[in-house]
């Protein structure tokens, strides 16, 4: 599990961005990547203080840019929850985790 949180307040308070966090999250990942190619990454935007859509929309954007070679498998409710996976195109097991996605969104909405 990682996380990442700003130590500066003035960057917590959203007055100012960090720079160094898009590039920071995107060589991170890619380092993953390279040294696992067959992990899965699953994430969830934070919901401590009600901006997980928007950081799920700026995932989504950072996606866009440097994702070629990659799929991406979301889950959100468009309330409270905004999660999903990312792993190589043709992983192995890719089929299996789009099916696990779809059942747990299913059981969910059934709920």
């Amino acid at each position: 599990m990682v996380g990442f949180r700003p130590l500066n307040k003035d960057i917590e308070t959203g007055t100012v961005r960090d720079q160094r966090l898009h590039p920071t999250i995107i060589k991170s990942i890619a380092l993953s990547f390279e040294r696992l190619p067959d992990i899965v990454l699953v994430y969830v935007c934070d919901m401590m203080d009600g901006r997980q859509r928007q950081r799920s929309l700026l995932f989504d954007r950072w996606f866009r840019e440097f994702g070629q070679g990659y799929c991406k498998l979301v889950y959100t409710n468009d309330v409270e929850t905004y999660c999903g996976m990312i792993f190589r195109e043709g992983h192995p097991y890719a089929a299996d985790m789009a099916d696990a996605v779809n059942v747990y969104i299913r059981d969910k909405e059934a709920l």
